[in-house]
């Protein structure tokens, strides 16, 4: 089906950033009455053990854009969810249209809201090119690498694989040996208020809910004895690294929040900061990262909501907030980007010319829409990866399965970033992992995402690798 997409203005500094997308979903409701009462506002779907929930919750907070929240309780998930996307993953945002359709993908629902509010809301879509690209680059890094800390990887309306999700979310700071038997009740409470959407019950009541066979191999997502204790170090290397950059700056790209901030924030608000484990050694150790996470949430820190919270300065009220865009990348991020990124784009590289073969080889389930596009698995196999944890001793080494995500981000990355700033964004990239990592793994993801013989697009919320006839990436 031809769908039209809205399209950015002429701001040419704006569309250089902000990729068009195709914000019109393609499974209405069958019943047109169903949530017509709330057709005057958007209805976030989302739980607060949900990493993508996290960073698209306290996005729309920033943004100040009249929403309702609703908890993905079964009975969402089977009259809402299912119907409206096709899919089981959350967070998704109801649109207000009649009848109602909705958007699934925490990227997407950025851009779109970015694209449906930009003339009179603060973007946190950097209109200098080198916090832009930084900012893309991050929102990849911590959605598909730093995953390993703590992250969401989308709940399933079925209880045993919504519980299985939800030990991949907090990967080893959830579910890891000894976090977990120190926070169990607190996990299966959480979960049990998800399912019971939220209605009034006993801890016994929600921990009954919520308790399920708790699987303790995570081998396939890189997580085993012999990675564990680099994985440990490595979350204290980055709060620490966080903690110096935070006694100078109010955000990760400066003293304006961006994209960079809510991407950050919702794998170390949801898994860290809220676990009582690793929650406990953030906010003893590493108070100025506990603070960084509060003003993002939009409490009363100094710096928060875009201004709402002010200071007396000679007698009068002060905005408390920049207006003008931070100029450049801090100097005192980089080394924590430059830990994660040296490690990361290798694996990228790796996942790209990997999900690249797998289409060149018509592995893929022909796609219902067309049958010259192939359906690409969330995963496919696996691949080695090393994870340097800030001491040099210590190196995790291991195999994880390869996530496709990833590649589609990276080639969102690519035509909405990059091209056109192609030296510029080099630069940036040389900058934070050196020349090798840039000369080589870098650039043989440019060139298969540029050069291959596939794109790949989110069909019905569902990846689908389609032929590209240009010869370069779209």
């Amino acid at each position: 089906m031809d769908r039209p997409s809205p399209r950015v203005q002429s701001d040419a500094s704006v569309a250089s950033v902000v990729p068009c997308i195709d914000t019109k979903p393609e499974f209405p409701l069958q019943d047109k009455g169903i949530l017509d009462n709330m057709n005057d506002d958007h209805i976030f779907i989302g739980s607060e053990l949900s990493y993508f929930s996290a960073k698209v919750r306290s996005y729309l907070e920033w943004k100040g854009i009249p929403f309702k929240q609703a908890l993905p309780s079964k009975k969402v998930f089977q009259e809402i969810i299912l119907p409206l996307t096709g899919v089981a993953f959350i967070p998704i945002l109801v649109l207000p249209t009649s009848p109602p359709t909705a958007i699934q993908d925490s990227r997407q629902i950025i851009r779109y809201v970015e694209e449906t509010f930009r003339n009179d809301r603060h973007p946190v879509i950097s209109r200098k090119p080198r916090l832009a690209f930084v900012a893309a680059l991050i929102e990849i890094l911590v959605d598909q690498w730093l995953s390993i800390q703590g992250r969401d990887s989308s709940f399933s309306s079925i209880p045993q694989e919504m519980m299985i999700a939800v030990l991949k979310t907090g990967k080893y700071w959830m579910a890891g040996k000894g976090a977990f038997e120190e926070q169990k009740t607190w996990v299966f409470v959480e979960l049990g208020d998800m399912l019971l959407g939220g209605e009034k019950a006993s801890a016994e009541e929600k921990e009954a809910a919520g308790r399920q066979p708790w699987p303790t191999d995570f081998a396939t997502e890189g997580i085993t004895e012999e990675t564990v204790p680099a994985i440990r170090e490595q979350f204290l290397t980055i709060l620490g690294h966080l903690s110096d950059h935070f006694a100078r700056y109010r955000f990760v790209l400066g003293d304006r929040i961006t994209l960079a901030d809510f991407s950050l924030y919702a794998t170390i608000y949801v898994h860290l900061y809220r676990n009582p484990v690793p929650g406990y050694i953030l906010k003893t150790r590493f108070p100025l990262v506990a603070e960084w996470v509060e003003r993002v949430s939009g409490l009363g820190r100094a710096g928060s909501a875009h201004g709402n919270v002010v200071k007396l300065d000679e007698g009068k009220w002060v905005v408390d907030y920049p207006t003008d865009e931070d100029e450049d990348i801090p100097a005192t991020i980089k080394p924590l980007l430059s830990l994660l990124l040296k490690d990361y784009i290798p694996l990228l590289s790796d996942t790209v010319a990997k999900v690249a073969d797998f289409l060149d080889e018509k592995r893929g389930e022909p796609a219902p829409q067309n049958n010259q596009w192939q359906l690409l698995p969330r995963s496919i196999g696996e691949h080695e990866f090393q994870l340097h944890s800030g001491r040099s001793e210590l190196v995790g080494k291991g195999r994880r399965t390869i996530n496709t995500h990833g590649a589609w981000m990276l080639q969102e990355v690519i035509s909405g970033q990059y091209h056109g700033m192609e030296d510029l964004c080099d630069q940036v990239i040389r900058e934070l992992v050196g020349t090798d990592v840039a000369e080589n793994s870098w650039k043989a993801c440019v060139d298969v995402v540029n050069k291959g013989e596939w794109v790949l697009e989110r069909e019905g919320n569902v990846l689908v690798g389609k032929p590209n006839k240009n010869g370069e990436s779209t």
